[in-house]
């Protein structure tokens, strides 16, 4: 399939911008899959994710290089030159990056972002619930591939290229996961223990909770600093309950 000649013209001056004149140009690495994120955790990893106070939430700086997939079914299972050939907003965007070559490095530097990712093992998700961004990241991702296959990117171009500043939810491990949703369905159902598990870690790598009740209107902390493997252990008055 002719790829090039087909694009729209602000697409191809895109990619006439990162050196792909013609079909040939094209980097294989274009048609490496966008992994889909949700088949990769389980259903209590996914329950901590969504929300914040049950995982640790930051806004940090990522490498593009590490970025390897999204939740978003329209993009997810297709090679990344597919994802951005059907881009919802790919023009609009790119007419932007046009506007204002800073359009991009200004990711870095801004003191916000409402770019969402989700990291588990050092790898990066495009996250909805988190912000997502799956227009701009994507085709911030051509860039990078692009800029690799020429072959002139060492670490130091890398860091100061394509490092993006955004919001990470980290993945909590799938004991903790298990632990905290147990915490709030102990019989597994839709009935709640009136218990909340919020999120007190520094960074990523000790997860650590307060156990509370009454969240969020009257909270209450029934048990301080608990690591997220311990929380199963813990001993809970069973009478603080509700129906959900």
């Amino acid at each position: 399939m002719e790829i090039i000649n087909n694009l729209s013209q602000i697409k191809r001056k895109f990619f006439e911008s990162i050196g792909i004149y013609c079909d040939s140009d094209i980097p294989e690495s274009f048609n490496e899959k966008v992994l889909f994120f949700n088949p990769l955790i389980t259903e209590s990893q996914k329950f901590c994710i969504d929300d914040y106070n049950f995982c640790f939430q930051e806004q940090a700086l990522f490498s593009i290089k590490d970025l390897v997939g999204t939740d978003h079914q329209r993009y997810a299972g297709k090679t990344w030159l597919e994802a951005f050939l059907d881009l919802d907003r790919g023009d609009e965007n790119l007419e932007l990056y046009f506007n204002n070559l800073n359009y991009f490095s200004d990711l870095m530097s801004s003191e916000y972002s409402d770019l969402g990712l989700a990291e588990t093992d050092g790898k990066y998700y495009i996250y909805g619930r988190a912000g997502g961004g799956n227009n701009r990241l994507i085709i911030m991702k051509l860039k990078y591939l692009a800029f690799v296959d020429k072959g002139n990117l060492d670490e130091e171009s890398i860091n100061r290229e394509f490092n993006i500043l955004g919001n990470i939810r980290h993945v909590p491990s799938k004991n903790t996961a298990d632990n905290i949703f147990y915490l709030v369905f102990p019989d597994g159902g839709y009935k709640t223990s009136g218990y909340y598990a919020l999120n007190k870690q520094v960074d990523s790598r000790v997860e650590v909770y307060d156990i509370v009740s009454g969240y969020p209107f009257n909270t209450k902390v029934e048990v301080s600093d608990v690591l997220g493997e311990d929380i199963s252990r813990i001993e809970l008055d069973n009478s603080v309950s509700k129906s959900k």
